[in-house]
């Protein structure tokens, strides 16, 4: 590991005696927990600060990491330097797989949102890994396969479908049920969900004041709420 990329790594709180894995890190794989225990087993635990940067965009990059808690993003630049969000990881999910599979430069600059506790094998190591336990491999062909489906529907939607439903299907993704509303549990900023929906800062602002003008969208401190059905006339 780089240096700027180890630059906090702390005990984590996954750890049970000795060193060993404590049962609920297994829980964060749900439903796969056996799958993943020789990833954790074999793990060094890494705390990730806030805005820190893991990896950058075409450099190549250390092994795979493994999120505990917190969340990380991963972020391209367009032609125009406009960041543009690949793809957000919590906890439970895995990230770095297809570069150390592959032997590739990252496709991706990887930021953590918060703190989030990690565990990171090296490349070569998680090669090995995957070769020698089945079940592991099987877990990941399916996590890349739902990346997958995931990237190809995003494709076609940001092919056919109007930013007006992309940014509603965005924010529903983000949302927890409450009170007949889906309420985005963070605060995200115009730019952020502009990159999350491949569209210009200025059209997601014209389109959010139009869907918060119909009733269909309210942001209370920074969070946005979607409320599910536009009130009556």
């Amino acid at each position: 590991m780089r240096q700027d990329e180890s630059d906090i790594v702390r005990r984590s709180p996954y750890e049970g005696e000795g060193g060993g894995i404590a049962p609920e890190a297994y829980v964060r794989a749900d439903p796969k927990e056996a799958a993943v225990g020789s990833f954790l087993r074999t793990a060094t635990p890494y705390t990730a600060r806030g805005r820190q940067i893991i990896y950058y965009e075409s450099r190549p990059i250390a092994g795979v990491y493994f999120v505990e808690s917190g969340r990380i993003k991963c972020i391209s630049s367009a032609s125009d330097g406009r960041e543009l969000l690949q793809a957000e990881f919590g906890a439970g999910e895995f990230f770095g797989v297809i570069e150390a599979l592959n032997g590739t430069r990252a496709v991706a600059t990887a930021v953590a949102t918060e703190t989030s506790m990690l565990r990171f094998v090296h490349k070569e190591l998680f090669r090995k890994l995957v070769a020698e336990d089945s079940e592991l491999a099987l877990t990941l062909v399916q996590v890349l396969a739902e990346r997958l489906k995931s990237a190809y529907e995003r494709h076609t939607d940001l092919a056919y479908e109007p930013i007006e439903r992309r940014i509603l299907r965005t924010l529903s993704g983000l949302a927890c049920k409450c009170d007949g509303a889906l309420v985005v549990d963070r605060a995200l900023s115009i730019n952020e969900l502009a990159s999350m929906v491949a569209a210009s800062r200025t059209r997601v602002s014209i389109a959010v004041q139009d869907l918060i003008r119909r009733g269909r969208l309210s942001r209370i401190e920074g969070k946005f709420v979607v409320l599910l059905e536009a009130p009556s006339a």
